[in-house]
């Protein structure tokens, strides 16, 4: 498939970048592709390094995010999609070195 020049410098820059065409028969994938595009058009920091996997609009997000600051930015974001009828948080969140899924919420031992 031949991308214009817009897409295939974006998906030079974003590897993750979901080449789904949009059509009826594949609501999960024009989905996705609407969640990278909103995401990407937000500036969310790490996405080049979050998966998504879409279904029948439940959607999942995976992958190591820098802060909890931008764990939140990224949660909040993709809510915003409209079709998100569930979302399923999987991030993990890297600090100091450490990667922590449920960063600021665990009780000190």
């Amino acid at each position: 498939m031949d991308y214009p020049t817009e897409d295939r410098k974006m998906a030079t820059n974003f590897p993750n970048r979901v080449r789904a065409t949009r059509t009826e028969s594949d609501p999960d994938a024009d989905l996705e592709h609407r969640l990278v595009n909103y995401l990407h058009d937000r500036h969310v920091p790490g996405l080049e390094t979050l998966r998504f996997e879409v279904q029948s609009g439940t959607v999942a997000v995976s992958g190591r995010i820098r802060t909890a600051r931008a764990k939140r930015l990224c949660v909040a974001c993709c809510r915003r999609v409209a079709g998100v009828i569930k979302l399923v948080d999987a991030l993990d969140v890297e600090q100091r070195g450490k990667t922590n899924g449920n960063a600021g919420s665990q009780a000190p031992s």
